[in-house]
């Protein structure tokens, strides 16, 4: 297989989960990535203490993409942080959402990433250098970053995909304090982290996220290989251009046109 093809899966779910998600994984060449020593880190979408439809990623979808990776690998953690300005924290998203019932069943981590070490990385913004924390598990702990985004419509930044989802793994509750830099930010925090994409398309979210918008029906699963494939193609699928979307832009801008290039769709 060539390591560097770019590819995307959009499955339908039609009643069987657990099956759809596997031939995602097996379409976009990610099971070929895990061995029985691989290091995982699922990082979902829980803008919500408690799953919320087209808000946060559903239990369902970790638990079925969780059992599937357990049959190759032990080293698994689901990962996320503390809501910003103390909204919520990890532990309540982690109940509400049933994740330290999946640990305790399949025998894996349930992770705070507030509560692990961590480092700067840098990047330019403007005229000016910034640092920005990233937990040191998932900069050289962590062998496939696995982000679980819900496509939504973003009040801030117009859609909310996969290359958004990593602005979660920061570990500060101040965070919002840093989007008048968000855009190369997030380029620079994609840039280390390197994340596959299993989407929960079950709803995607329309008029106003990205917690309070409507859900729509879509029972989709959506796998891609990098965050700009996935990026390019469902924006399409949901009506906008990747050009309408900054951070988008600003990752093109950066460098990472490749990333949108999208020359291919495996369905």
């Amino acid at each position: 297989m060539n390591d560097n093809k770019r590819r995307l899966a959009l499955l339908k779910v039609n009643g069987d989960l657990g099956a759809k998600i596997r031939m995602s994984l097996e379409m976009t060449g990610l099971l070929d990535k895990i061995t029985s020593t691989t290091r995982i880190s699922i990082k979902p979408n829980f803008t919500y203490p408690f799953y919320k439809p087209g808000v946060t990623t559903s239990p369902e979808v970790i638990r079925e993409t969780v059992k599937i990776l357990r049959e190759i690998t032990p080293h698994i953690a689901i990962v996320e942080t503390d809501g910003g300005y103390h909204a919520w924290k990890a532990i309540e998203a982690f109940k509400g959402h049933g994740i330290y019932d999946m640990a305790n069943e399949f025998g894996i981590e349930a992770v705070n990433l507030c509560e692990e070490p961590r480092e700067n990385i840098t990047f330019r913004s403007g005229f000016s250098e910034h640092a920005l924390p990233l937990p040191t598990r998932l900069l050289h702990e962590t062998d496939l970053f696995i982000t679980m985004p819900v496509p939504k419509i973003h009040a801030m930044t117009g859609l909310t995909l996969a290359y958004k989802n990593q602005w979660g793994c920061v570990p500060d509750i101040m965070r919002l304090r840093r989007h008048y830099v968000f855009s190369d930010a997030i380029v620079a925090i994609n840039r280390a982290l390197k994340p596959v994409v299993i989407s929960d398309g079950t709803y995607f979210l329309d008029n106003n996220g990205p917690m309070d918008g409507d859900p729509v029906r879509m029972d989709m699963i959506i796998a891609a290989t990098d965050p700009g494939t996935f990026d390019r193609y469902v924006s399409e699928l949901m009506g906008w251009s990747w050009k309408q979307i900054k951070h988008m832009k600003r990752a093109v801008q950066l460098g990472d046109e490749e990333l949108f290039a999208l020359d291919f769709r495996e369905r």
